[in-house]
């Protein structure tokens, strides 16, 4: 399932994350527990992360010839059945179920748990149809001595008449979210090429296409795409308002992406006409005409309004603008690598170029990252895993475009003007750098996938269309 809402040219879409990974697992269940005869009846849990998707129970048919077959799960804090009631699901499981093999999952996808806090789901029935697995890991009295073969879930006990019952457990398990990747997309739109030569660069159609292929995921959690224009007024507030709106759904263990498709460059000590003059000065990349983001800025905004558990986060910049290496490392005491578990896909090294394709207004450097992530799936994914990752994205785009050629366009550039088909060796640049505590993480899923990110030239880029390499 999918559900979108656009505000003010923003795209904010949420996806059902489907990857199940129980992080609570009882799986003994040897007894069986009439459900309406035995009310209330449940379970007590300590919760382990914050984020939970679903709770489920080994449940089969105890009575049939009943045409309701609903059953109920009912969330409350605490262990016992004094607590809030959190929330609730109701379901008609299939008959077929086996409460020795298999679970029925309830699902509870918008509650927030405390870690460390105790909880009680209690199970209801409008008859005698269900019946629920459970488990004598300890003899039924004090001191409980355990039962040789059997296990008992330390952080929890069964419930049934209302009572605790500190010997047993109901077959059961507490299945969380699953680690996601959340987005925000960035392009801008300017008319033309830098001080008005050459094509359009279409940053906003880049940012697209990478925010509608991410969502292909399987793990996408959040995604924001943000379109801006070169005579934005208000460009970097409405940067940060999205950046703030798909932070607020990231937790531990979690991926967020960042991608910019723009113009950059660095900010000058000595002549303002020469944006390529190599400085001690801050890289920045163009949110307008008018409007810049340097790396100290969207490092310290990181670093002061990350979520909660941030610090646990995996974190990826993909960056398509020229100088946008510079982000990273260096004597500047504010680029990204001062954040835990970051790693930068640059398009141009520090004091490099990167391209864009004049015919299309779309980047070389992410014509290497379509091919990795689609049609050349195979080469990319070294490993044979079935999925590529970041560190194999990066791997095979970097030397994809280090043997790539360009064919020079018949307009000037910057005062240059080569023949027309004439092969212009121009120094490509990528950079993949990380942390050292840095995770790798796949960003395909087994199935034939269309994960495409984008990226764009910068202030004082080179505009050249290519001869496709052979």
């Amino acid at each position: 399932m999918k559900r979108f809402l656009a505000v003010f040219g923003i795209l904010i879409l949420v996806f059902t994350r489907q990857i199940l990974a129980a992080d609570i697992l009882q799986d003994q269940g040897e007894n069986v527990k009439q459900i309406q005869h035995s009310e209330p009846i449940g379970q007590t849990f300590t919760a382990e992360d914050s984020s939970m998707l679903s709770i489920g129970f080994g449940l089969e048919i105890m009575n049939s010839g009943y045409s309701d077959l609903s059953l109920s799960a009912q969330l409350y804090e605490g262990a016992g059945i004094g607590g809030s009631l959190l929330a609730s699901a109701t379901a008609s499981p299939p008959a077929s179920l086996d409460y020795f093999r298999d679970f029925f999952d309830f699902p509870f996808p918008s509650v927030n748990l405390n870690p460390g806090a105790s909880y009680t789901v209690l199970l209801q029935a409008p008859n005698s149809a269900w019946g629920v697995a459970w488990n004598q890991w300890a003899y039924a009295a004090p001191p409980y001595a355990n039962i040789p073969g059997r296990v008992d879930y330390p952080n929890g006990d069964a419930i049934w008449d209302g009572q605790i019952k500190p010997y047993g457990d109901l077959r059961f398990r507490v299945t969380r979210a699953p680690a996601a990747t959340h987005i925000l997309s960035v392009g801008v739109n300017w008319d033309s090429g830098k001080h008005g030569e050459g094509p359009a660069a279409r940053g906003g159609d880049n940012a697209e296409n990478v925010l509608n292929a991410f969502g292909t995921s399987a793990n996408l959690g959040s995604a924001v795409l943000l379109t801006l224009d070169e005579h934005d007024t208000n460009a970097k507030q409405v940067f940060f308002n999205s950046l703030e709106s798909v932070l607020q759904g990231v937790r531990p263990g979690d991926t967020f992406v960042l991608y910019l498709s723009t113009h950059g460059g660095t900010w000058n000590s000595g002549d303002e006409n020469d944006e390529l003059s190599i400085s001690a000065a801050d890289e920045m990349v163009a949110l307008s005409a008018t409007e810049f983001l340097e790396d100290d800025e969207l490092y310290a905004w990181l670093a002061d309004n990350g979520p909660e558990g941030w610090d646990e986060v995996n974190k990826l910049f993909i960056l398509g603008p020229c100088h946008s290496g510079g982000f990273w490392g260096g004597d500047d005491a504010g680029d990204l690598d001062r954040l835990t578990k970051a790693a930068l896909l640059s398009a141009a090294a520090e004091d490099t170029n990167s391209y864009y394709d004049g015919a299309t207004g779309l980047s070389f450097f992410a014509d290497e990252i379509v091919r990795a992530l689609t049609t050349d799936r195979s080469t990319a994914d070294t490993n044979g895993d079935g999925v590529v990752t970041i560190q194999e994205l990066a791997d095979y785009t970097i030397a994809g475009v280090g043997t790539a050629q360009y064919v020079g366009l018949d307009f000037p550039i910057h005062g240059f003007e080569p023949e027309p088909g004439t092969v212009l060796p121009f120094e490509y640049s990528p950079v993949f750098l990380h942390t050292g505590d840095w995770q790798d993480i796949p960003l395909s899923v087994p199935e034939p996938s269309s994960i495409v990110l984008l990226a764009m030239g910068a202030l004082g880029l080179l505009v050249v269309a290519r001869r496709r390499r052979k």
